[in-house]
């Protein structure tokens, strides 16, 4: 990149970027045109640095108040992180549902020495079993 060249954003600046339909802080690493197209390396604030990545320009939007409102609001609204977020209580509260109700008068198992025996309740063991269904 020459001095002449004129961007939207400088190294070291901190924006909002978009990454798969939310948005998150991060500082901009470096700034490179290729093809007459602004590209920033980004490194999103908070996360570790393998999340590191090269945006276009589309992807950065400046911080200021009012972007900041708006990026809270659509983060608000947007009806995948709130059924994800009820989703995610809902499964905590069935775990802990499970654990209360969970028979202790099991008999135990004998099992080898050097053998581990883990009693998962009911409720987590059907969800992990569809977990590794749609993974294999």
């Amino acid at each position: 990149m020459t001095d002449t060249t004129i961007t939207k954003f400088k190294k070291g600046d901190t924006v909002y970027c978009e990454h798969k339909k939310h948005h998150y802080k991060a500082r901009i690493l470096n700034v490179q045109i290729e093809k007459n197209k602004t590209l920033y390396h980004i490194h999103y604030l908070s996360y570790n640095k393998k999340w590191d990545e090269w945006i276009p320009e589309e992807r950065a939007c400046p911080l200021d108040d009012e972007q900041i409102k708006t990026h809270k609001q659509k983060e608000q609204e947007d009806p995948s992180s709130i059924k994800t977020k009820k989703r995610r209580r809902r499964n905590e509260e069935e775990l802990e549902n499970a654990e209360d109700s969970s028979d202790n008068s099991e008999s135990e198992l004998s099992a080898p020495a050097n053998e581990l025996v883990l009693n998962i309740p009911e409720l987590l063991l059907n969800i992990l079993r569809k977990d590794y269904i749609h993974v294999t």
